[in-house]
């Protein structure tokens, strides 16, 4: 038993430094990613993490690992401002949610430089925003879930999910040039994304 123990302390400092390592490689990438993402190489996300480039692959394989792993973050991220957008609105229809919701996405997106470069970036594959399958889209996915939770949809059967889809992937199409065209998101496209989630979601049940 004692063993075990002292075992478990001397992993537990090298485990700390890991998670610490891991976290520092991630911080510098959005910091990097953020002001320009030309500098995202390998050696420049090392420099800024503290750490040597062989260190770096040691815990991933590349910087497209890096930012897969970045991205999975914030997909669950936006996960967490569906919910509280949901938790926190007495919503009665999924038209006042698509709204309520685009607005909290605006904010993430607007707050996060970051998230915007990577999200959008034609560089790097993003798995949960360029899909095949509805179910597979990230904003339609956390969208259906929230909704479901918290008693605004019972099922959302084959046709309910293509009309989400539809309504979230032109939106965040529209989210990507309003950002595009001003730092801030230009309120014209925001506004045309609203109008085109109240229409493509008036018949989903």
């Amino acid at each position: 038993m004692q063993s075990n123990t002292r075992d478990a302390a001397r992993r537990s400092p090298r485990q700390e430094r890991s998670r610490a390592k891991v976290e520092a490689i991630l911080a510098a990438v959005e910091e990097i990613a953020a002001d320009d993402l030309g500098d995202l190489t390998t050696s420049i996300i090392a420099e800024r993490a503290g750490i040597s480039v062989g260190s770096l692959y040691q815990y991933f394989e590349n910087r497209e690992d890096i930012v897969d792993r970045l991205l999975e973050r914030y997909r669950r991220r936006l996960d967490e401002v569906m919910d509280k957008t949901f938790a926190d609105g007495a919503i009665e229809s999924l038209s006042e949610g698509v709204r309520l919701v685009l607005e909290g996405y605006v904010a993430f997106v607007r707050s996060h430089d970051a998230f915007r470069a990577l999200w959008y970036s034609p560089e790097f594959h993003n798995p949960h925003r360029v899909v095949l399958d509805p179910a597979d889209h990230a904003l339609t996915r956390a969208f259906i879930d929230a909704a479901y939770t918290h008693g605004l949809l019972d099922v959302a059967g084959q046709e309910t999910q293509t009309d989400l889809y539809a309504c979230w992937t032109a939106i965040d199409a529209l989210v990507h040039a309003a950002f595009r065209l001003d730092a801030d998101g230009e309120a014209t496209i925001l506004a045309r994304a609203t109008a085109i989630g109240r229409t493509l979601t008036a018949t989903a049940a």
